[in-house]
């Protein structure tokens, strides 16, 4: 009798989850390999999740068979304005192309994914608004008369132990800029800086941000981020 029980109750709790519905949903979103990026580059944008059990004890085989990304400039997703890719019959969840309308610069963009699991069945869709990236400044226009800074004007045809010797050329520079904020409600603040090498932000005695190494190494003659 008690083995009755047992099987009995355990395929109870078998049918109550796998009857419920999808045991999985999408977490971890990233774009371009980050969460929630400022100043992506122009190109196009990748997005990628995981794939996190919604029982405990997780459900196991659980595969995706579908998803479907949409792309909004409202937070709230009422509409997606820039892309809906449709439900997609993939298990891809690494580096799905962007394929919607032509990104501003200086843009916000939210976006959701919904995904199916390997019967079909519908499961939980990300939160609107949690994940986004910003589209960085595009071209040169953007930039509205930006102008390079040096410490000293360029050198011609300068040799390897001209560029690493120790002497005022050298030296890491320091700029500095006062500004005054309007009088008015400031919801944000946007700071693009470009560099041919690394640079550290600070604004009124404090550094802004965490990340070192910025921007990243390129190929200047190419490409400067």
């Amino acid at each position: 009798v008690g083995r009755q029980w047992g099987l009995a109750g355990l395929l109870a709790l078998t049918c109550l989850v796998y009857c419920h519905g999808c045991a999985m949903e999408p977490t971890r979103l990233r774009t371009n390999n980050l969460e929630n990026p400022l100043g992506t580059p122009a190109g196009v944008p990748r997005f990628s999740w995981s794939l996190s059990p919604t029982t405990d004890p997780p459900v196991r085989q659980q595969r995706q068979s579908a998803y479907r990304i949409m792309c909004s400039t409202d937070p709230a997703g009422s509409v997606a304005d820039l892309w809906d890719s449709g439900k997609v019959a993939s298990n891809e969840t690494l580096q799905i192309p962007y394929d919607g309308m032509k990104l501003a610069s200086e843009l916000r963009v939210f976006w959701q994914v919904s995904v199916w699991d390997g019967d079909g069945t519908a499961c939980p869709d990300s939160a609107w608004g949690e994940a986004w990236f910003e589209t960085a400044l595009h071209s040169a226009s953007d930039w509205q008369g930006a102008e390079w800074l040096a410490r000293f004007p360029p050198r011609a045809n300068l040799t390897d132990c001209e560029m690493y010797e120790k002497s005022d050329w050298n030296r890491v520079p320091r700029f500095r800029a006062e500004f005054d904020i309007p009088a008015m409600d400031v919801l944000s603040i946007r700071a693009y800086i470009s560099g041919l090498g690394y640079y550290q932000l600070f604004v009124d005695g404090k550094r802004v941000g965490t990340s070192r190494l910025d921007p990243g190494w390129t190929t200047y003659d190419k490409t400067v981020l």
